[in-house]
């Protein structure tokens, strides 16, 4: 597999494994209870998310990455455009061969 890195994802996991790892680390060194840790670090996480996709390119959570301009592009141009309805087809009745006239 040759797939190319992109070194904006690189460094958006590289920062938010950072973060969480300090606050682990504290939490640690002040010795605060397990259960809470098990509660704050999902909502760390949680907010370094929401936070990347309102700093960064929504579409994929990244701090780093650009707005992609394509994307946004095509989806104007599927909302600008009304979707046509397909016509169904009338159904013609069947005539029962076997029926004498």
């Amino acid at each position: 597999m040759s797939k190319k890195i992109n070194v904006s994802d690189i460094c958006d996991v590289a920062t938010k494994g950072g973060v969480v790892g300090l606050v682990s680390y504290v939490l640690s060194t002040y010795e605060i209870d397990a259960s809470l840790n098990i509660v704050i670090l999902p909502a760390i996480l949680y907010v370094l998310n929401v936070l990347s996709t309102k700093i960064g390119d929504p579409q994929i959570a990244n701090f780093f990455a650009r707005q992609s301009k394509v994307v946004e592009a095509t989806v104007k141009e599927t909302i600008a455009q009304p979707t046509s309805v397909a016509k169904i087809p009338a159904v013609k009745k069947a005539v029962s061969k076997n029926k004498k006239r």
